[in-house]
């Protein structure tokens, strides 16, 4: 299949605007070699010639080929060469210009999905390594296409002559190992296979190969069976104990999760302080926290706690309220506000008791109510609740324009809580 990947920046290229310093350029140069160039990059994909095109291709393209093709290789978008006696043209291959697939890299695309097809080898080896990746040991989803847990084989030798060249692997490590670049095999070790009766299948998977079971008694092989009461593992979770790690990879192990918590599942660091006791019930049927030692009191009512070294040798107040005791062996100073007593609740209404009003800032008088207005009264006659404004209509600009009706006539345009008449009447 034709595959062609151009560069968001290949229009603007370094090579493609050098173009305009020719001395043969003209004002329509460079947009002219550009596009003779890429229709060379597309008539390659599509021949798979590797980057190469032939002398009559270019004629074929524009009937300027001799001149477009001497500027295009003065400023290296391509090369003239000889080839077996014949003029061929090699476009520059860089991959940020103009990015093409080469003869190999379909070839090997086409045999490697004419493998993944055929159920004589997939079926057997899927029989053989079962629902687990061959190089990380981790469960596979067959029906992933995308994720890196998806379920696909990898070739040990492309093509594949018999199952024995081909593994389960999941996307991640067949990915990993498909970048070509060197010491992949020691980044991802090949696990031997499973021992036989200790594959991991799901259900899914018994089900596809008792579909394809004429190939497996072909083959010597039997059906495998699943525990009565099996259930399917998620993807991920680590099935072999010979596996290890790679590139930093931690496994997984079946069953694990977060560790357990008394607080019904969820997590939460342990504090460094008891949490105090509640508090003894206000005369008043009201319950005041003590605030912390040292702290200005917020409300006119709160009181100060003592400078005392312990706290028990806070006394009760001399109206007969008592204050929250904190029992613990730590310092009242140190409770954090998220230690508090639920019980303990605020005195409502006295938190925002001395807080600025709009009285301190502004006293509303005959001004406009808000700070920095600059207004000194309401800019209105009247009540000033009237009817809301109508938008503007073409009419009242147009009568503007000409002079007729509008707030354009002559004069100061009447007082503000006049109405406009609508349409002109």
């Amino acid at each position: 299949m034709a595959w062609l990947k151009t560069g968001d920046t290949a229009a603007m290229d370094e090579r493609v605007l050098d173009v305009a310093e020719l001395e043969t350029a003209e004002p329509w140069s460079v947009n002219e070699v550009f596009g003779f160039v890429s229709r060379m990059f597309i008539q390659a994909a599509q021949q798979g010639s590797d980057y190469r095109v032939s002398m009559g291709t270019a004629m074929a393209l524009s009937p300027r080929y001799e001149l477009l093709l001497l500027q295009a290789s003065q400023t290296g978008l391509l090369e003239l060469a000889v080839e077996d006696g014949r003029r061929m043209i090699r476009l520059v291959a860089d991959g940020d210009f103009h990015h093409l697939r080469t003869r190999e890299e379909i070839e090997h695309e086409n045999a490697r999905k004419a493998n993944n097809s055929d159920p004589s080898l997939t079926v057997p080896a899927r029989r053989r390594d079962g629902d687990a990746c061959r190089y990380c040991g981790k469960v596979v989803n067959w029906a992933d296409r995308k994720g890196n847990r998806g379920g696909t084989y990898d070739h040990l030798k492309l093509p594949a002559q018999s199952y024995h060249e081909l593994v389960v692997a999941c996307i991640e490590c067949n990915s990993g190992r498909r970048d070509g670049s060197k010491g992949r095999d020691a980044r991802y070790p090949l696990l031997p296979a499973p021992v036989e009766g200790q594959q991991y299948y799901s259900k899914s998977t018994i089900q596809w190969l008792e579909q394809n079971g004429t190939i497996l008694t072909e083959l010597g092989l039997t059906i495998p069976k699943r525990q009565r009461g099996a259930k399917d593992r998620r993807p991920g979770v680590q099935t072999r104990t010979d596996a290890t790690p790679a590139q930093g990879r931690a496994s997984t192990t079946e069953g694990a999760g977060p560790a357990a918590s008394p607080h019904g599942g969820e997590q939460r660091p342990a504090g460094p302080q008891t949490r105090p006791e509640p508090a003894a019930p206000h005369t008043s049927g009201e319950q005041r926290p003590e605030p912390a030692r040292g702290a200005t009191p917020t409300d006119e009512h709160a009181v100060p706690a003592r400078a005392s070294e312990d706290p028990a040798d806070a006394a009760p107040h001399t109206s007969g309220e008592q204050r929250a005791g904190h029992p613990s062996e730590a310092p009242d100073a140190d409770h954090m506000p998220d230690q508090v007593a639920p019980e303990v609740v605020q005195k409502p209404n006295t938190a925002r008791r001395n807080a600025l009003g709009r009285s301190d800032l502004d006293p509303e008088g005959a001004g406009s109510g808000f700070a920095g207005s600059g207004r000194d009264g309401s800019g209105r006659e009247g009540p000033g609740r009237g009817p809301p404004a109508r938008r503007p209509r073409l009419g009242d600009i147009e009568g503007s324009v000409v002079g007729e009706g509008g707030a354009s006539g002559e004069g100061d345009g009447g007082s503000a809580g006049e109405s406009v008449p609508e349409d002109g009447q």
